[in-house]
């Protein structure tokens, strides 16, 4: 019996930020759309598509433009690459212009996860998140926690049973949305059977084929 990965991402939201944290977690987003498009652009220029092969390339020009611990500029360099793979797929497809390559603008900002055996930049601790800005400066964003937040992940977490992946976050007037995915490995098997549904406007369909 092989085995696979179950995700299940939970959307939390901070309590209401102070000014200095909205101000602060504005200015990282600002910092990471800015990155994610220096990636990009030194891609297109070196003509490299991993992120191992843009860190050789880019790096140390990006820790001189901006001042930030080093994992942001792996977060920032797997956006832009995935970006741009998504892109040339596009391409090759004729449903967009090679010539126009795609910039990045969303609010949004997707952080690798820092652990106790990696040191990227973001962490879920004490119902709260935990981003590292650079060496001996963090930011810490409480979550709102619900009922369901407990049931349905982080009873789990806390037993070990899921781990928790890349966390994404978003600024919403006086608040964050977070993202957070919960990763869980589970045993798959050979199907048993075949079931269709057909949703309609007053009605729900549904047919089972099983092998007798």
């Amino acid at each position: 019996m092989s085995s696979a990965q179950s995700v299940s991402s939970a959307r939390f939201v901070t309590r209401p930020l102070t000014t200095r944290k909205r101000e602060l977690l504005d200015g990282l987003l600002d910092k990471f759309v800015a990155s994610v498009n220096f990636c990009v652009q030194k891609c297109l220029e070196y003509n490299v598509t991993s992120r191992s092969s843009l860190h050789h390339v880019a790096y140390e020009e990006w820790k001189l433009k901006f001042d930030l611990a080093t994992h942001w500029f792996h977060s920032a360099g797997q956006v832009a690459t995935q970006t741009l793979r998504s892109w040339r797929k596009l391409c090759r497809r004729g449903q967009a212009d090679p010539n126009k390559p795609p910039t990045y603008e969303a609010r949004t900002m997707r952080l690798e996860l820092w652990g106790e055996n990696s040191s990227g930049v973001c962490r879920f601790r004490d119902n709260a998140i935990q981003i590292r800005i650079r060496r001996g400066e963090y930011l810490w964003l409480p979550l709102v926690v619900t009922e369901h937040h407990e049931l349905m992940y982080l009873h789990d977490w806390r037993e070990g049973k899921t781990r928790v992946g890349e966390i994404t976050i978003s600024l919403y007037k006086n608040r964050a949305n977070v993202w957070i995915p919960f990763k869980r490995e589970v045993k798959t098997r050979p199907a048993e059977g075949v079931c269709g549904i057909d949703v309609n406007e007053c009605s729900v369909d549904l047919c089972v084929f099983k092998p007798s």
